[in-house]
């Protein structure tokens, strides 16, 4: 499939879940797959316990970064992407790892939040820049928005009615 990529022209990406049985020697193993195939992004995901399956305990905090961190390392150039982890209480270590962007990051819910905060605090402490933020409401004209859209004018209303439910929710401020 990569070698396909390669001649195709595409862009090579991989996600890793680290807490499913690997261990510390693996690393080596990753690296060498990246370089192998010529990755340009990776996304690490840290297991998330599920009841009732044998996967009752994710990884470490420590480990998981140490998996972004010796890749970073090995590849500076490599697009890295971290999922949020777990309650995401290590904000500051997780974005001085050397990664380009989070994922599974539940932004509305967070928005202006203390946490949105700490993150956007956390993100310059770090030296690594947002495209957009976590706590302040982006200028929208629902309207002028909507008239971009071909689509039938009853959907249009719907939407505008959803859009504004969300607007006002991301005005409230949450703890």
């Amino acid at each position: 499939m990569f070698k396909d990529a390669k001649s195709l022209e595409l862009k090579k990406a991989m996600t890793i879940i680290i807490g499913l049985g690997e261990t510390e020697n693996d690393i080596g193993l990753l690296h060498n797959f990246i370089e192998d195939n010529d990755i340009e992004r990776i996304t690490f995901y840290a297991l998330k316990p599920v009841e009732g399956t044998k996967y009752k305990k994710g990884p470490d905090f420590e480990y998981y970064l140490k998996w972004i961190l010796l890749t970073r390392i090995k590849f500076p150039k490599i697009e890295i992407i971290a999922s949020t982890f777990y309650n995401l209480n290590n904000e500051i270590e997780l974005m001085s790892s050397g990664i380009n962007g989070i994922t599974k990051l539940q932004a509305i819910k967070l928005f202006n939040s203390n946490k949105a905060k700490i993150i956007e605090e956390s993100a310059k402490i770090s030296n690594r820049r947002f495209i957009g933020t976590l706590t302040k409401i982006p200028k929208v004209d629902p309207d002028k928005e909507l008239s971009r859209l071909n689509s039938d004018k009853d959907l249009k209303e719907k939407i505008k009615i959803k859009l504004k439910q969300y607007l006002l929710m991301l005005c409230k401020e949450r703890k």
